[in-house]
């Protein structure tokens, strides 16, 4: 069976929760790496920043990913999924995105998530 972690955290304030504890000049070097997604003009339409982070072995799927919305709106996400075999890891891995996308655009679908899992 496999195991499933999930949280979804609505932020509120300035900046990430991050940014409070790191230097300047961490963030900017962060930012480079983790904000890829901003290279793309259909996202920068809608995304002050945003950016993620995964990992995974044969068994295990991980992914954390933050968004600041230009309307001010904060979302932080982050799941965990463990002891998956090939093809449960293969079918989450094609549909990551279109959940994490669900997730920053649809209100309702974050709370039917927040009711079922936090």
């Amino acid at each position: 069976m496999v195991k499933v972690g999930l949280q979804i955290l609505f932020v509120s304030g300035s900046g990430l929760q991050i940014q409070n504890r790191i230097s300047e000049g961490t963030q900017k070097y962060l930012d480079e790496i983790m904000e890829f997604m901003l290279a793309n003009p259909a996202n920068r339409s809608w995304l002050k920043h945003t950016g993620s982070k995964g990992g995974s072995t044969a068994f295990v799927l991980t992914r954390y990913l933050y968004a600041t919305e230009i309307s001010g709106d904060k979302t932080e996400l982050v799941y965990f999924f463990n002891e998956l075999n090939f093809v449960e890891q293969q079918r989450l891995q094609m549909s990551m995105n279109d959940f994490e996308l669900q997730v920053l655009t649809d209100a309702e679908f974050r709370e039917e998530l927040k009711k079922k899992f936090n």
